[in-house]
């Protein structure tokens, strides 16, 4: 847990925690950071989908969700607004960063589940280089530009709005 002393209004509004003044959340910098984060993260699970006929790639797509859900269920707890919570953390950034997750789920999945089941009249070759194609155009043309929206909007909306929820 990050100790309350270190978060107040005025250090999130200046756009960094107490005693971390080196960490800032507003800089351009980061979004090629947070970009190339979740594109390790789609390469990864279509690793996993591969080796595993897609099923890991499910896997790793729904971890993201559960640790939302933690943080959530901790906020609960503490006896501050979910939904706050979920509107200044979660929601500016996810309205792209969630589509771009299942659509690169679905991608992954059909990819590794080819390889069990090739399509009809056609070798698992044929069938896993057409899966490869669609998996390509869907990556390129919708998910990599819906993940640097997202890490765009996770760079300098995200923050100013959970200032603006919870720093009054």
């Amino acid at each position: 847990m990050i100790p309350s002393e270190f978060i107040n209004a005025e250090s999130i509004k200046d756009g960094s925690i107490s005693g971390n003044e080196n960490l800032r959340f507003f800089e351009h910098s980061n979004i090629p950071l947070v970009w190339f984060n979740n594109l390790r993260t789609i390469i990864l699970a279509t690793i996993a989908g591969l080796l595993s006929f897609g099923v890991l790639a499910l896997i790793v797509m729904v971890l993201p969700v559960l640790m939302i859900g933690f943080f959530t269920a901790t906020i609960a707890s503490a006896g501050l607004s979910p939904f706050l919570f979920l509107l200044a953390f979660v929601i500016p950034h996810s309205i792209l960063e969630i589509p771009a997750i299942v659509l690169a789920g679905a991608a992954i999945f059909r990819l590794g589940a080819t390889i069990a089941s090739p399509s009809q009249g056609k070798t698992i070759g044929e069938s896993w280089l057409a899966a490869m194609v669609d998996w390509a155009k869907v990556m390129v043309g919708l998910v990599l530009p819906l993940l640097l929206g997202a890490a765009i909007l996770e760079v300098l909306v995200t923050p100013r709005v959970a200032a603006w929820i919870f720093g009054g």
